[in-house]
């Protein structure tokens, strides 16, 4: 908004008229009102990195001490918020050098920043959810239900008898039992993952919709920067898919060491009961491991916000060099 009469203002002023008839470029009249709209906006974002800092020195002398990489982003974070502030700043110029009044260029930029930061972000959920259907919870259960079923008419076809007796562990209705039990527990994982994986496209698409905005994709930057939101959490996802498949294997490994366990997967009562050395049970840890900074998605990203800035910068340069000044 600073930036709503950057030119226009001149004008209805008359000392726009002035200054070109000097002989003044029209580029360094853009590129001088930009930077020292630059100038401004950056001295407003160093306090917040300074503040920042002072945090982290505090941290330091708590026993916190900063790490280079959160050093490196922070001050990723403060280029990238430069260049996300810069986007509206030469907006401003443009749309200034678009009208010849102050009124309706500031009227102008409320819409565009209304559509930019508010409107296109939010929408990117709600179109996601109508191009891209999720099954309701109703007819997930319902599948879980179907898979249930499908399971004990089978055994009841093939003539099994599958009964749970923790007495005769070794007899075959116990195993039957035991792998009905097991396949309806993978089939009802299946299901789950199915209904993630939707999910997690649903959300990548609003994501995409979203990052059309510069808002929503300065937004995904400080998420990536951070180590939160969707990234982790696919992480997250695979490291404890991981964990699930090392604990059941050390499960398997442990009870197959006693002779006496029937061996049958996944169920207490039929499982060794003989201590186990608890530093030698598997730990699940999140071990995210930090990329370099910065990465290439940030990169992308980055790219992303500059091409905009430079897209913005020559669309208003070629604005005002049009620009009739009488």
């Amino acid at each position: 908004m600073l930036s709503f009469d950057a030119i226009c203002g001149e004008k209805e002023a008359g000392t726009l008229r002035l200054i070109l008839a000097n002989s003044f470029p029209r580029s360094a009249l853009l590129v001088s009102k930009y930077l020292a709209l630059l100038i401004a906006l950056l001295l407003a974002l160093a306090l917040g990195a300074l503040s920042s800092l002072l945090v982290l020195h505090i941290a330091d002398q708590a026993g916190l001490e900063p790490t280079r990489s959160m050093l490196s982003r922070t001050g990723i974070a403060l280029l990238a918020s430069l260049l996300y502030v810069s986007i509206f700043a030469l907006l401003g110029l443009f749309i200034s050098s678009r009208t010849f009044l102050p009124a309706t260029s500031l009227v102008l930029l409320l819409f565009f920043w209304l559509l930019l930061a508010v409107v296109i972000p939010g929408a990117g959920g709600y179109l996601a959810s109508e191009l891209f259907d999720l099954p309701r919870p109703t007819e997930v259960e319902a599948e879980k239900e179907a898979l249930q079923k499908a399971v004990h008419m089978e055994l009841r076809r093939r003539g099994d008898v599958a009964i749970q007796d923790p007495a005769r562990p070794f007899s075959p209705e116990s195993r039957a039992w035991a792998e009905a039990m097991n396949r309806i527990a993978r089939g009802l994982a299946s299901i789950d993952e199915s209904v993630r994986l939707k999910q997690l496209r649903q959300f990548d698409l609003a994501r995409n919709i979203a990052s059309l905005s510069p808002t929503g994709l300065y937004l995904q930057v400080m998420e990536r920067l951070a180590d939160t939101g969707i990234e982790h959490y696919r992480h997250c996802l695979k490291q404890v898919d991981l964990f699930r498949s090392a604990l059941a294997e050390w499960l398997k490994s442990e009870d197959y060491k006693d002779k006496e366990s029937p061996h049958v997967f996944f169920f207490p009562i039929w499982l060794s009961g003989k201590p186990v050395d608890p530093s030698k049970v598997p730990v699940f840890l999140d071990s995210r491991a930090r990329e370099p900074v910065p990465d290439a998605g940030l990169i992308k990203q980055l790219g992303r916000l500059l091409s905009y800035n430079l897209i913005l910068f020559a669309i208003a340069y070629l604005s005002l060099a049009r620009y009739d000044v009488r």
